[in-house]
């Protein structure tokens, strides 16, 4: 277990709410918190410092897959975390996502790319 860290992507995708499609960034795993030494962390703040003049994305997808609970029952299913993204923000921590809103969870489609939002 740990933390992860995640950084925005450059690239973005498309994400598929109630059948309609919008543009959504994409957020990558970089390291496990405990994992940083020195040259990780020049190599995120490199990172981290080209991505602040890009205009950050409304709505990310975390490209990794969490199990969230699916109803009241006992049951969990598994999706890829969709966050309301904080415009100054370049990087985030799973820990309880920075305190960024999850809007939802995804499935990929393998076959399109696309990720299509679960009810």
């Amino acid at each position: 277990m740990g933390v992860d860290l995640f950084i925005l992507n450059r690239r973005q995708t498309t994400l598929i709410i109630g059948g309609k499609k919008v543009r959504a960034g994409v957020a990558k795993k970089i390291c496990k918190l405990t994992e940083i030494d020195d040259t990780l962390a020049a190599n995120i703040q490199t990172a981290t410092a080209a991505l602040e003049a890009m205009k950050k994305p409304k709505i990310v997808i975390v490209d990794r897959i969490y199990c969230f609970p699916a109803s009241a029952s006992e049951q969990y299913r598994e999706g890829h975390p969709v966050l309301a993204w904080h415009p100054k923000a370049a990087q985030v921590t799973d820990l309880n996502w920075d305190m960024m809103p999850v809007l939802g969870y995804a499935e990929k489609d393998n076959t399109t790319g696309t990720y299509v939002v679960m009810n």
